[in-house]
């Protein structure tokens, strides 16, 4: 399929400059108003922060964004993981491309770590859109779905050196291959963007589903027509006798790419002698793998007994928000996006910590992006035009507390 320029990307392209703007702007006044002193004192700091360029430009609009995820990212870029410290709870791929990247621009790993999460920023946006119109949704319904994403209070973690924006990427073009019934492709994606964000192993799961909906003749059709059909498909004769002839083609295996390349990193870490991903969580941010019952049983006890932060406060209003999209998203979403959905916040439950009440669950929500389709359907143009204006000036004030060292997510 032969993609031209629309204009609505070029409209997406315009917002996504205005931002940088904002973001490069308010990052300077940081650095000038506020000389903003970082509050981690974990080894790798002192380590980490000689790979930063110290000329005015980079002091100024690069810098600033030296913070928390982002200095263990540059950390395996530059001096890869080590067998005695928990940076393999980050996955690969991003610090790989960082140091490849950084020799282009003269060793300046961070800028590199930068440009990289920018330009998958750009390009998980225009797929974002693309998405939402092979969804069913109108061009301008499409465009309100980017504008809520673009707007959310944690957007910003799109634009700064995380894995989101390039997780996303490949987790939409993933998603179009998918719809195209490219399966290879989709695998393949799939399977590299789990390399970038552990939960990309649930898309083995997801992307199954989707093809055995797509072999019960489901496609199109309303959600609990799909989980209907797929249920006759594999428990009746007659389903079985039509998948069959569909399972010897073995394009359908590529679904399980994702979970075999997690797997694969395991066993690398294994054999080299490391923490494994879940150690690693456990010993250096004491994030405890449960199940999800047992998260959901931790996580009450902590809203009820332990003091909280208003990030906490933020974290739990976004949570209630996607658990309530997610009920709606089944009577609305096909029902692979609605499993995408849930598979995730039940990933979300199984972490466990004492510290925080939800695990960083506000830049989290980023992932979840079938819920931006939803925000977008809202009718009423002055409660979007009401909530959109909440959410960028709510993200204002988490971006402003992040250049100054506090934790937000």
């Amino acid at each position: 399929m032969r993609l031209t320029w629309k204009k609505e990307w070029t409209t997406i392209v315009i917002l996504f400059l205005v931002l940088r703007v904002i973001y490069s702007a308010l990052g300077a006044y940081a650095v000038i108003a506020w000389n903003p002193q970082e509050f981690a004192h974990d080894p790798i700091y002192p380590t980490t922060v000689s790979l930063l360029h110290q000329d005015q430009f980079s002091r100024l609009f690069i810098n600033v964004w030296f913070r928390w995820d982002t200095v263990w990212y540059l950390k395996i870029a530059a001096f890869g993981y080590g067998t005695k410290d928990f940076s393999t709870g980050f996955m690969p791929l991003y610090p790989w491309l960082i140091r490849i990247t950084s020799f282009l621009l003269n060793g300046n790993y961070l800028l590199a770590a930068i440009l990289i999460a920018n330009a998958a920023c750009l390009v998980s946006l225009i797929l974002l859109y693309e998405l939402a119109l092979q969804e069913g949704l109108a061009k301008e319904t499409a465009s309100q779905a980017v504008l809520f994403f673009l707007l959310f209070p944690t957007a910003f973690f799109l634009f700064a050196a995380y894995t989101e924006a390039p997780f996303l990427v490949l987790l939409l073009a993933a998603w179009l291959f998918a719809r195209r019934k490219n399966w290879l492709s989709a695998g393949l994606l799939a399977s590299v963007a789990t390399l970038f964000r552990s939960q990309g192993v649930l898309l083995s799961v997801v992307f199954l589903w989707a093809f055995l909906v797509e072999s019960a003749g489901a496609s199109g059709k309303q959600p609990f027509d799909q989980v209907r059909q797929l249920f006759h498909l594999v428990t009746s004769r007659a389903g079985w006798v039509s998948l069959l002839p569909r399972l010897k083609r073995p394009d359908w295996l590529a679904t399980m790419l994702p979970l075999v390349v997690f797997g694969g990193y395991s066993l690398w870490l294994r054999i080299a002698g490391m923490y494994s991903f879940i150690a690693a969580s456990k010993y250096g941010w004491g994030r405890i793998t449960v199940m999800p019952w047992t998260g959901f049983w931790l996580f009450l006890n902590r809203l009820l007994y332990n003091q909280h932060t208003y990030i906490d406060y933020i974290d739990l209003l976004l949570f209630m928000l996607a658990l309530a999209l997610s009920i709606y998203g089944l009577f609305q979403l096909n029902s692979d996006l609605s499993l995408y959905n849930w598979l995730t916040l039940t990933l979300i439950m199984m972490a466990s910590s004492k510290q925080q009440l939800l695990l960083s669950f506000s830049r989290l929500f980023l992932v979840l992006f079938p819920l931006f389709f939803l925000m977008a359907k809202i009718r009423s143009p002055r409660l979007r035009m009401a909530l959109l204006a909440a959410s960028f000036g709510l993200q204002l004030i988490l971006l402003a507390g992040f250049l100054n060292w506090s934790f937000i997510a």
